[in-house]
């Protein structure tokens, strides 16, 4: 039997990305409201969602939730373990135009920088979402380089995505998991 995973990238935030506890602008909630529109169509059996515990996807979570009538759970599970051990990177990067997700999966020598490599953590993630497998469908608000790591490496199919490359802002993919 397969069952849905969508992955949805938070809604817009302020451009301060210094500031972690930023929240959506008011196009960051036009754009989830939309989106939770999209992600309904894709809609089936019994349902749940899971968010980081950053307020950017707390936030976008919280209009998905109201919009699809399901409940969610906040879990900083759904992030890149040692991220932060590459932020002056990713940082740099951004400044010369690079995606975040693109510097991350792209990144040689994930030991030596002690962050989780992107196989790694769509195998922990896998590990983590087979434990809630009554659920039919199961939505992950995240942030983009820990969701296209997920989408790139996990043994899905992918159905639908609303993007090109990488995740932007309110992006999304529907991945089939068997």
């Amino acid at each position: 039997m397969s069952r849905v995973i969508v992955l949805v990238r938070h809604g817009e935030t302020s451009s301060n990305k210094e500031f972690d506890k930023r929240g959506l602008t008011d196009e960051g909630i036009e754009r989830t409201l939309l989106l939770s529109s999209k992600i309904k169509r894709f809609l089936k059996g019994s349902s749940m969602m899971f968010c980081s515990n950053r307020v950017r996807s707390i936030s976008t979570a919280e209009i998905l939730a109201r919009n699809l009538n399901i409940g969610f759970i906040k879990s900083d599970e759904f992030i890149i373990q040692g991220k932060k051990n590459i932020s002056d990177m990713i940082r740099k990067s951004r400044l010369l135009g690079i995606k975040p997700a693109k510097t991350y999966i792209e990144l040689e020598g994930y030991d030596s920088y002690k962050i989780e490599a992107p196989i790694d953590l769509a195998c922990r993630w896998s590990e983590i979402l087979s434990g809630y497998d009554r659920f039919d469908f199961i939505i992950i608000v995240g942030h983009e380089g820990g969701l296209d790591a997920f989408m790139r490496f996990s043994k899905s199919n992918v159905l639908y995505k609303s993007f090109d490359e990488y995740f932007g802002y309110s992006d999304f993919a529907v991945l089939e998991i068997n």
